[in-house]
């Protein structure tokens, strides 16, 4: 019985769609800063905390307001906070910042429905965001995207994450080291 795990690597997107990819990091910091707000109403009014499954039905139609986003990036952001939220166990969080000094990282989150990983390009929301390719994942096949996100220093990132199969216990053992200065996993093997 052959044994997978995830494995989640970060690809580099190409510098030229920096553009789009901040206006809709600036509209994802929209939707959070509407569940922030939403949430500490309803706290305060009702004295109910939200889920992610109750933020889709203040943001119904929402995808219409936005030009670059659609309606699982709006609904994953919803329940990305509402998770943050739980786990901080505060009735707010900070307000993401899209100018300024001090503004956020850019960060895109979807559904997995919504992009794709083909011919060794990311397609979402009908564009295609060439990539550095240092994994050859064009050649070996797809990888589901979970991502985008911008880093203060080395640009934008696409994580895809793949199934890998284990390496058997009884003759092998796998080691997995994580880079720090590129913060991804890598497995090597030790025979034993």
């Amino acid at each position: 019985m052959k044994s997978t795990c995830i494995k989640v690597l970060k690809v580099r997107v190409k510098d030229r769609h920096a553009p789009l990819l901040r206006s809709m990091a600036t509209e994802v910091n929209q939707v959070w800063n509407y569940c922030n707000d939403l949430s500490d109403r309803m706290i305060r009014e009702r004295g109910r905390w939200m889920s992610g499954f109750d933020f889709s039905a203040y943001t119904v139609g929402a995808s219409k307001q936005f030009e670059h986003i659609g309606s699982s990036t709006i609904q994953e952001t919803a329940e990305h906070y509402a998770s943050k939220r739980y786990s901080a166990k505060r009735r707010k969080l900070r307000w993401r910042k899209s100018f300024g000094d001090k503004r956020s990282l850019g960060w895109v989150p979807f559904k997995a429905r919504a992009a794709h990983w083909k011919h060794g390009q990311v397609f979402f929301a009908g564009s295609h965001f060439k990539v550095w390719d240092s994994f050859g994942l064009a050649n070996t096949g797809s990888g589901q995207v979970v991502s985008l996100r911008m880093l203060a220093v080395d640009g934008i990132f696409a994580s895809v994450s793949r199934l890998i199969a284990r390496v058997p216990r009884g003759k092998t053992a796998a080691i997995w080291s994580i880079d720090a200065a590129r913060s991804t996993w890598e497995m090597s093997v030790a025979r034993s």
